[in-house]
């Protein structure tokens, strides 16, 4: 007995069976369904889709009518930018949208707070947003629960959670944010990345951490989550790995060096405590050296001391103090120049992916001239 096919060649199966295979599927290869028939897509489209990226010229009603088919299983929207939108609006996207864990909007703080759960693990760029509402963007997100990083470049605002809570809703979360560690040859590879990257939203590499392919290449098998990255230093290799492999990230901003500043700072500091410490030590082995000697004596050669090089305490002071000044101020034109051959290198970088699919933006910022530096804005289209 031979079976009949149509006239296509393809052999027709009852819907049931067609569901029983789609069950024993894995969800990759599920996408394939799609294409079947009008059944089979039914079965597989809100199971296939994870990321919306809405155009421009998208309407409200397009937008949810598309959610209202495939909204169950969407982790990653973007709505079109400048478009305001309801607090009706989003509280329908998010009842269509429970697996929602990215949305780039141009909601505003306002709107944000109110539909904020505190158990909420989402993350939430807000892009164009009203300058009348950008004073209140840090007052406005709950502080307890979610971090806010502002980028006034474009008016917008990436809010996420402070904390990454384990499934069970146990204490003890994790930190999703890193702003600042102190350079250390392997600690970003065999320390901060393998403890902290799993959780890792937001991270700000160290100024000596330049972002080279290999950096980039860790960052994207440690850090699975990873949505906003700040490197001070960048190479055009780094960025291309990032923007290739790195599928959750949505923001980096390049060319900031507030970090370096801070630590010299505190390298200073603490040059200064030590030399202070040194000095007072050396008092009390002095001290105790001429116990057998007059008060007048004594005296007479604390005020030589103090004459020739400020070996007491005030005059060891003051000449830290002095030399603390004279020590910055002969850094800084090296500092300077420093920054100013970063910064060449890091342009000559951006302008290599600024026309990559997934940049939405490129924003370059000039700080304040006593700031000497200058940022870049590249904002990125998620792939998850």
């Amino acid at each position: 007995m031979t079976t009949q096919w149509p006239l296509d060649g393809i052999p027709l199966f009852p819907n049931e069976l067609l569901m029983q295979i789609i069950s024993f599927t894995s969800l990759p290869d599920k996408i394939t369904f799609l294409f079947v028939n009008r059944y089979t897509y039914w079965q597989v489209s809100q199971q296939v889709y994870r990321k919306a990226i809405f155009p421009d010229s998208a309407t409200t009603d397009e937008i949810v009518c598309f959610c209202q088919k495939h909204g169950k299983s969407l982790e990653t929207i973007k709505l079109p930018q400048g478009h305001a939108h309801s607090d009706a609006f989003f509280t329908l996207l998010l009842e269509l949208c429970p697996s929602l864990n990215f949305l780039q909007s141009s909601i505003t703080p306002k709107q944000l707070n109110r539909l904020l759960l505190p158990s909420s693990s989402a993350c939430f760029m807000l892009t164009h947003v009203p300058c009348t509402d950008l004073s209140l963007k840090v007052d406005a997100i709950r502080s307890d629960h979610y971090s806010l990083v502002a980028l006034p470049c474009c008016s917008s605002s990436f809010v996420f959670p402070s904390q990454a809570m384990p499934p069970d809703n146990t204490d003890g979360g994790s930190i999703t944010h890193i702003p600042h560690y102190f350079h250390h040859p392997g600690a970003l590879q065999n320390a901060i990345l393998p403890t902290f990257g799993p959780d890792l939203i937001s991270f700000t590499l160290n100024p000596y951490d330049i972002l080279t392919a290999s950096v980039a290449r860790l960052i994207v098998s440690k850090c699975p989550r990873l949505r906003y990255l700040v490197a001070p230093a960048v190479k055009a290799e780094g960025l291309w790995m990032l923007l290739r492999w790195c599928h959750s990230l949505v923001t980096i901003v390049v060319g900031d060096h507030s970090q370096e500043q801070l630590e010299e700072e505190d390298d200073d500091e603490e040059e200064e405590a030590e030399a202070e410490a040194d000095a007072e030590a050396e008092d009390e082995r002095e001290e105790e050296n001429v116990e057998g000697v007059e008060e007048g004596e004594r005296t007479s050669r604390r005020r030589d001391r103090d004459r020739v090089g400020g070996r007491t305490h005030l005059g060891m002071r003051e000449g830290m103090i002095h030399n603390g000044i004279r020590h910055r101020n002969d850094n800084l034109p090296s500092i300077r120049f420093r920054h100013c051959v970063v910064d060449e290198e890091n342009a000559r970088a951006v302008a290599t992916i600024e026309h990559h699919r997934r940049v939405w933006c490129v924003h370059r910022q000039d700080g304040r001239p006593m700031q000497d530096q200058t940022l870049w804005h590249i904002g990125i289209i998620p792939k998850a």
